[in-house]
């Protein structure tokens, strides 16, 4: 991917620590970085090249402090002896690569003309950890650090490494993107998940970001990071950790610095009324803090609701508490909101709602409730608006949470049910809207749907294709129609694939055929049948069938994962396929699998 794409790819280089003054080398088919984040980050002397050839053959005789090269190059790592040899004796190598054994390739992405899994067997310049380590050995390069940037190195949004590996936090601040959905045949951040639940985060990640260097003083101490480059320049900040405890929050573009000092106006607000917020101090357009070795609210809670449901009520009184101190409050009328719900009651309203006042912003210390990164402020807001906002968070992040204190328990206790919806459309609309600029990047958020929607149609494909085309020139349709075919307990339905379909669907079809297929998944005790339905209902009703018209597919849309059409004819099959769309069903939701089946 072009890091010149917006801002998205802003996080790749630009949280480093660059000397002032270097002279660098970047080796990208981006643009946004060299012109706009390097300059600013480090007032030094830039030189980009395309290709690794075309940048060594363009700059003979001169070395840099820096050297910066994305995965695009081919067979990256053989060249490293060449980048080494125009790097100054105290330069730094900093290499963004993708890995072999990603999560994604491993769900069966497939990118650059590569065939799905192909680069497992080949590479096609991706690599794995342990090969990283032998090219620096084979290099004799004794020091380097490999970080891993999540989801990927052209788009982070957070940085891991070797000393800060990810937990159960990795899902609370992951926007999932998928750049190339087509062939996916698994979820890339299930698996992702499931590696970090195992131990397997290193040989999963999708991308390292390598640092290497002759001097061991050269490296960066930094050992985690995250990036809000998908808010736009005016916002797109890096926080990073370092491992002696200090924490910087700067901004990557120079159009950030006055959101910077925003978030330290908001801080001071803030302590003015009572709340306990981070140590910082701001210099020279840098935020700095102290490590908090705490566990966030939110990871407390969890902790709470498993050993004492009193203390974890407790935790939300107290948090709502301090909500409602956290501002001066105005008179109800003055409400943002007052004309949504004008007879409802919507409890103090604040002058100054830090919206991101929420159980992911603030550590639990000891008792006590400490607040950072307080960055957006709403005027005349409800109190309560920043309580749904958190309890909303909470059973996301933490669905086995229900099992030990349903959300429904929380949302009555906090008088909360008459205007939970209406908080949650004004959070969306209003708040998550701008903040992540949904309407700017409305294709990229759209890749955060997308695999999920294809990767069941995928799978049912592959198992198709899987047959032998023996076995289904062996069959054919007048098998499926002849009498001894059609013996109970499924008929027509005998052969037919249930174990294809996802579990919720819809059934379009009520003749024969359709009869015997209901059946079958009815008896099959997984499958759920959301709603049957025929264009001749009516008739199938008088018999007693639990038939409705065509039309009421409509009203569960949101509640089947497919419509499988219950007719053994294609012309029939396309048909009721185009009928559907025509009713803005959406393709890939309809469901036709042709006979003769193995």
């Amino acid at each position: 991917m072009n890091l010149g794409h917006d801002e998205l790819g802003a996080g790749t280089f630009g949280w480093y620590d660059f000397r002032e003054e270097a002279d660098i080398l970047l080796i990208s088919k981006g643009q946004a970085i060299a012109k706009e984040i390097l300059p600013w980050r480090c007032h030094g002397n830039l030189v980009q090249a395309v290709t690794i050839e075309q940048a060594l053959r363009n700059s003979k005789e001169k070395l840099f402090d820096y050297i910066l090269v994305t995965g695009e190059q081919w067979r990256l790592m053989e060249q490293l002896p060449s980048l080494l040899e125009a790097l100054k004796e105290d330069g730094v190598i900093l290499l963004a690569l993708d890995n072999r054994y990603g999560a994604r390739r491993i769900a069966g992405e497939a990118r650059d003309g590569q065939l799905p899994f192909e680069v497992l067997e080949r590479g096609y310049g991706a690599y794995t950890r342990a090969e990283i380590a032998e090219y620096m050995e084979k290099c004799g390069i004794q020091f380097y650090s490999v970080y891993y940037p999540v989801p990927d190195w052209q788009m982070p949004q957070l940085l891991y490494s070797d000393t800060k590996l990810p937990g159960r936090e990795l899902d609370e601040r992951l926007i999932r993107l998928q750049q190339c959905s087509a062939t996916l045949i698994a979820d890339e951040y299930q698996i992702l998940r499931d590696a970090v639940a195992n131990d397997g985060f290193r040989f999963a990640a999708n991308a390292f970001l390598v640092e290497c260097s002759r001097r061991r003083e050269s490296l960066s101490k930094a050992i985690f990071a995250t990036f809000t480059s998908d808010r736009g320049k005016e916002r797109s900040l890096s926080t990073v950790i370092y491992s002696d405890g200090r924490v910087k929050k700067a901004c990557m573009f120079k159009e950030g610095r006055r959101h910077l000092q925003r978030l330290m106006e908001a801080a001071n607000d803030l302590i003015t009324h009572g709340v306990d917020f981070v140590n910082m101090r701001y210099i020279d357009d840098t935020l700095w803090m102290q490590f908090m070795k705490a566990p966030t609210l939110m990871e407390q809670l969890w902790i709470s609701i498993r050993k004492d449901s009193a203390e974890y009520m407790r935790l939300w009184g107290h948090f709502w508490e301090i909500i409602q101190k956290s501002s001066a409050h105005v008179s109800s009328g003055k409400n943002i909101w007052l004309s949504l719900a004008p007879t409802e009651d919507w409890g103090p309203v604040l002058e100054r709602a830090y919206v991101e006042m929420n159980a992911l912003n603030c550590f639990y210390n000891e008792g006590k409730f400490v607040f950072f990164d307080q960055e957006y402020c709403f005027h005349n807001c409800p109190a309560i608006y920043m309580l749904y906002r958190s309890i909303y968070n909470f059973y996301l992040f933490y669905p086995e949470a229900e099992q030990y204190v349903a959300q429904s328990k929380v949302i009555n206790h906090f008088h909360l049910e008459k205007l939970w919806l209406l908080l949650q459309k004004q959070d969306c609309e209003e708040f998550l809207r701008d903040v992540r600029n949904w309407d700017r990047y409305a294709t990229i958020y759209d890749w955060a749907n997308k695999p999920r929607r294809g990767i069941k149609e995928n799978r049912s494909l592959l198992a198709m294709a899987a047959y032998s085309e023996e076995k289904r020139r062996a069959y054919t349709v007048e098998d499926i129609l002849h009498p001894d075919a059609q013996t109970l307990p499924y008929g027509l339905a005998n052969r037919y694939p249930i174990g294809l379909l996802p579990q919720k669907v819809a059934l379009y079809g009520a003749g024969k055929f359709g009869r015997c297929l209901y059946k079958k998944l009815q008896d099959d005790g997984w499958h759920e049948v959301i709603d049957w339905v025929d264009e001749n209902a009516e008739k199938f009703i008088l018999e007693n069938m639990p038939v409705s018209p065509v039309e009421s597919i409509l009203e569960y849309d949101t509640s089947f994962e497919a419509i499988v059409i219950a007719v053994l004819k294609k012309n029939m099959a396309e048909e009721i396929r185009q009928r559907l769309q025509c009713m803005r069903v959406p393709d890939n939701k309809i469901l036709w699998m042709e006979p003769p089946w193995p």
